[in-house]
């Protein structure tokens, strides 16, 4: 039976790519974005091993998905379909993520 719950994926401040996501026996549908997010796009990196990875492509393009922040964006079908069978994940940002704002009390 596949996982239906939540994997986490981080991308840190100043940095374009999200660590590594074993998707083993999963398959993405949506994508929960944080409130501090800076990027309008996303695309996906794949690998089979978690070390050579190479960007998923669609017969024509690179797999790019809208985004913005504090929404989930769910995935369409064919965009789930391409993300079908990849073993190991990562997300990457159109842009580098900035700081969050803190405050302290």
């Amino acid at each position: 039976m596949a996982f239906t719950g939540n994997i986490s994926a981080t991308v840190l401040n100043g940095k374009t790519l999200s660590g590594s996501i074993d998707l083993t026996g999963n398959v993405p549908v949506g994508i929960l974005l944080p409130d501090a997010l800076t990027s309008t796009t996303m695309t996906f990196n794949r690998s089979d091993d978690g070390f050579k990875w190479v960007p998923v492509y669609t017969s024509s393009a690179q797999l790019s998905i809208t985004v913005a922040a504090g929404r989930y964006v769910g995935l369409k079908q064919d965009e789930v379909s391409q993300l079908r069978g990849i073993k190991f994940l990562q997300l990457v940002c159109g842009s580098t993520e900035a700081p969050t704002a803190s405050s302290r009390s």
